[in-house]
């Protein structure tokens, strides 16, 4: 799947255990940020897991 991201010049980095809720995608930002020292263009939560994993894209 990273291939078809590469096209737009996206990464989509694997899915990371975060917190997502009611304002799940900002706690995903805040935490990859903290973590990484990089700030993705967006996250979202990985619904397939039961426990609550973000999946970020860097562009």
């Amino acid at each position: 799947p990273q291939d078809l991201e590469a096209k737009n010049g996206c990464i989509d980095e694997l899915p990371f255990p975060g917190k997502c809720g009611n304002s799940g995608d900002k706690d995903c930002i805040k935490l990859y940020s903290s973590e990484k020292n990089i700030h993705p263009s967006k996250c979202e939560c990985e619904p397939r897991y039961k426990a609550r994993f973000c999946r970020c894209k860097i562009c």
